[in-house]
């Protein structure tokens, strides 16, 4: 019986056992899911002619990229490609919802409020577009990382992520003081309101 074949998944780099007969075929990779042709690994590094060890390459101080962490990003990648399709796909439904709000607002008369918030509607549109925009760049930022395996595509990835959660971040605190506002104006109406019976008893 044929020994089995060790090689390495080019995606993820996790080391795996296939049989020989799988050489040159396309299989798939258990960790990380991703399709490759299988082929036999590489030996190990060769000593040199005069049978010195390879030369010894300096610690950058960094930890360096896991197949683990190769795996997590490839799982990663589907997941935030979704939310950003997601997210241009409910901008485009707030808009139409708006614009729609609008046309009504403008064909009845003394449509008060109505027209108001409806002129909302196309503003928080836009304003969710640069959310699912940065979750796009990340997403390709990732896919790019994973088939080249460079150092500025992970940068672009890791660079799309920190904008997403900034803006996620800033949105967060100004709705927190509309909110607090809002209360505020809210407590001081309603005491404004009592003060304004007691006056009329």
């Amino acid at each position: 019986m044929a020994e089995p074949m060790k090689t390495n998944c080019p995606n993820c780099r996790q080391s795996l056992s296939l049989p020989e007969e799988l050489v040159g075929r396309t299989v798939s990779c258990p960790f990380c899911k991703q399709s490759f042709t299988a082929a036999a690994s590489a030996p190990p590094d060769r000593l040199g002619a005069a049978g010195a060890p390879p030369p010894h390459r300096p610690s950058t101080g960094l930890p360096q990229v896991t197949p683990k962490m190769v795996a997590d990003l490839a799982s990663t990648q589907p997941w935030v490609l979704f939310l950003s399709i997601l997210g241009f796909i409910c901008c485009g439904l707030i808009a139409l919802v708006g614009i729609i709000m609008m046309a009504v607002a403008a064909a009845v008369p003394r449509s008060g409020p109505f027209g108001f918030v409806a002129c909302i509607y196309v503003p928080v549109a836009l304003l969710y577009l640069f959310p699912a925009y940065f979750l796009l760049k990340y997403s390709g930022g990732i896919r790019g990382f994973l088939v080249t395996r460079s150092g500025p595509q992970l940068e672009q990835a890791l660079q799309s992520q920190k904008s997403f959660w900034k803006f996620v971040g800033i949105l967060m605190l100004v709705m927190i003081c509309i909110n607090i506002l809002m209360f505020v104006i809210g407590v001081i109406v309603g005491f404004g309101s009592i003060a304004m019976l007691r006056s009329m008893h």
